[in-house]
């Protein structure tokens, strides 16, 4: 069965389904255990610093590929950008970085993160 519900989510007022907004309420859910265990967190950057590659995890490949370009002054749109892990990290490489996530309250748990590891990126 489809069904909308009207939900405001700070200034926006928008029309969701149900599983719209379950899946809104999972994220704000996450974000306070985020708040309440990792906000005042650093972010690990053994993936971008460790000269040693994990070549079997996926991740780790993901940031091999990467690392062999330049990303400084490079914009790099970061989709779900989450607790701002790797927003953090890609600005630890000298990227220009815009992150948004579907979440308002994970999107904050990830700016309190930025100036613990001196990052600046933009988030929405």
């Amino acid at each position: 069965m489809f069904t909308v519900d009207w939900v405001n989510e700070g200034n926006l007022g928008m029309l969701l389904t149900e599983r719209q907004q379950r899946e809104v309420d999972y994220h704000k859910g996450q974000a306070e255990r985020m708040f309440a265990t990792h906000a005042n967190q650093p972010v690990n950057l053994d993936v971008i610093s460790k000269t040693g590659r994990k070549w079997w995890n996926h991740y780790w490949s993901f940031y091999s590929a990467i690392m062999k370009h330049d990303l400084r002054g490079k914009k790099v749109l970061v989709a779900g950008s989450g607790f701002g892990g790797d927003a953090i990290r890609l600005s630890e490489l000298g990227a220009e970085v815009y992150g948004f996530d579907i979440s308002p309250e994970i999107v904050k748990a990830g700016d309190l993160r930025k100036p613990i590891a001196g990052a600046n990126f933009v988030t929405r």
